[in-house]
């Protein structure tokens, strides 16, 4: 825990305990297994009744909301120091080194998915693609409910993405957009408190790159089971937390992978606004 939680490195947290290095990462590598085994009863994908709660839910949580979400989806960086070698693919557009956490989460900043590990050159598309989520069948997604991306995913039927504001958008766009941001700011949230209360995921000084998505996936089991915490969330995001989602190029899910389908929802909901 005072090894996720703290910024400190492991000699410190040593030293604080009167361990040895290798007892802290023994201990730090047995609580992330015990954890990760929970993740499954812990970070749930809403099915049934419970489905229709999350609909409902960001339904309601927003006065400009957008209809029919099921969630907000949307990749973090966390930055990492794994030494000198085979760092390449591990730089990201900002020039740091960092794994992607792509997550979900629901109108309670809950995670509802994760997948975690891919190195932070690659982009968020390509992330989405070869995840659980980008071969989800219709069952997942009761009341043609759908996930809300930003323009780094591509526009499907059950991932909705704004319009590319190329200067030339209607009213209705415009208002669609407001909206999409207005319910999607869910994730961006989500991640300001994970990271405000596991401030070692602003800065993993990790050289196993095996464990690192342990670590990360650990924290976001912690994060729900945290959630229904009275700790005020303007507490945990009142640090200034790193822009988990600016890494990627805006475009408007032009490319493969953005389907027909896809294009007659978003058009559809389209005539809501």
């Amino acid at each position: 825990m005072q090894t996720n939680k703290s910024l400190n490195n492991s000699r410190s947290i040593a030293d604080r305990f009167d361990v040895s290095k290798s007892t802290v990462f023994y201990c730090l590598k047995r609580v992330c297994v015990a954890l990760n085994k929970e993740a499954k009863n812990v970070i749930k994908w809403p099915k049934n009744l419970a489905a229709v709660s999350v609909i409902q839910g960001f339904r309601r949580c927003k006065s400009k909301s957008f209809p029919g979400v099921i969630g907000a989806i949307d990749g973090c960086h966390i930055e990492i120091n794994i030494g000198k070698e085979n760092t390449c693919a591990y730089v990201n557009r900002k020039g740091t080194t960092s794994i992607i956490l792509q997550a979900v989460c629901d109108y309670k900043c809950m995670f509802t998915d994760i997948f975690v590990g891919f190195p932070g050159s690659v982009h968020d598309a390509r992330v989405f693609s070869k995840s659980p989520l980008a071969t989800l069948s219709d069952e997942f997604f009761p009341e043609d409910s759908h996930l809300l991306g930003d323009s780094a995913y591509p526009l499907r039927k059950h991932m909705i993405v704004p319009f590319t504001d190329n200067g030339h958008l209607s009213q209705s766009q415009k208002k669609f957009n407001i909206a999409h941001a207005s319910t999607r700011v869910a994730i961006e949230r989500t991640f300001g408190l994970l990271k405000g209360r596991w401030r070692r995921l602003k800065y993993l000084e990790i050289h196993v790159i095996e464990l690192i998505p342990q670590i990360v996936s650990a924290a976001c089991v912690l994060h729900n089971f945290c959630s229904s915490d009275e700790i005020s969330e303007d507490d945990i995001l009142s640090e200034n937390t790193p822009d988990c989602n600016q890494m990627n190029p805006e475009h408007d899910g032009n490319y493969p992978g953005r389907d027909r389908e896809g294009v007659r929802k978003r058009n559809s909901i389209l005539l809501q606004f």
